[in-house]
């Protein structure tokens, strides 16, 4: 119920705040800069969250009055509870696991058990054994099916001790135990309130440079000088996204990287626009040089290409 009424109300808000800059040109274009810029802001502003920027996100929250579109509360918390983990100290995690049992139940969650599993490794670390012995007969009698296939080996570790070379134990011995636990739980806090493991900055970016990315944006030859997905740092970031869906093609003149309207093909077979040539023919009295070749030729020589 409590996350179905956040829910709701942010939907209000967002619908309030769409009604509210609605544009009317073109006298209320002010209002579709203002709700392009609020825009902007929220997806900042969970990004920097995301990323550890708290300080920064809470004061751009502020500047940019988007502190009720976006999870503050949400990240906040679970920053506190995160950095606790990172200081070896499961206590916060496991109260908010207890508070948090049938939101973790109902996806699939086995946060929990990971927690005591953890702190009973450290008791062997230690090689508190008596100790460890009593925290397994009380914490891992009656755990769930999904991690019942765990306490054998988990048990057998006690018996190997925290130094043997035994591949299975040492699954449950390696140094990154605690940051691992910590993103695990960064990512159920997440899922818990609704929100994706992706930042919706993230998720914008991407569905931008995939509506935008050919072929051409990875062949020097070909690249256009006015996408943005030919240029770095975007080229990069969107190698493992798919290519764009297009039911026909366009040509883009090398020269000014916009569509051709006349395309003319010089006699080293390659083709541009003829406003660009006709622009560089004028700058160099009346000689072409091709970009990609450096072949010289006039505006005599260039023939017309018909695209059927």
């Amino acid at each position: 119920k409590h996350i179905i009424g956040r829910i709701a109300h942010r939907a209000q808000l967002l619908k309030d705040h769409i009604e509210n800059t609605r544009v009317s040109p073109p006298e209320d274009v002010g209002k579709s800069v203002l709700f392009e810029k609020k825009r902007e802001d929220r997806l900042l502003v969970d990004y920097f969250l995301r990323a550890g920027y708290h300080e920064t996100a809470s004061q751009l929250a502020v500047d940019g009055n988007v502190e009720d579109l976006v999870d503050m509360e949400v990240f906040m918390e679970a920053r506190r509870i995160e950095a606790a983990l990172l200081e070896n100290d499961l206590t916060p995690c496991l109260m908010w696991c207890n508070e948090n049992k049938t939101k973790l139940k109902k996806i699939k969650s086995n946060l929990e058990f990971e927690c005591r599993q953890l702190a009973y490794v450290e008791l062997i670390r230690k090689e508190a054994y008596d100790a460890a012995l009593a925290y397994a007969s009380k914490h891992f009698s009656n755990v769930d099916d999904s991690v019942q296939s765990h306490v054998p080996t988990l048990m057998g570790l006690m018996v190997f001790g925290p130094d043997t070379k035994l591949s299975r134990y040492q699954e449950y011995l390696k140094e990154d135990a605690w940051s691992c636990l910590a993103r695990k739980f960064r990512l159920d806090a997440y899922a818990t309130h609704q929100l994706s493991g992706c930042s919706q900055l993230n998720a914008v970016l991407q569905a931008g440079l995939s509506a935008l990315k050919t072929s051409h944006c990875y062949d020097s030859l070909l690249q256009s000088p006015n996408c943005p997905v030919c240029q770095h740092p975007f080229n990069d970031l969107a190698v493992r996204l798919p290519f764009k869906q297009t039911g026909s093609s366009t040509l883009i003149c090398k020269m000014s990287g916009r569509p051709m309207t006349e395309p003319m093909m010089l006699p080293n077979c390659y083709v541009y626009d003829q406003t660009s040539l006709e622009a560089m023919a004028l700058e160099n009295g009346g000689e072409i040089v091709c970009p990609r070749t450096g072949f010289q030729c006039t505006l005599k020589e260039l023939k017309r290409v018909f695209v059927i």
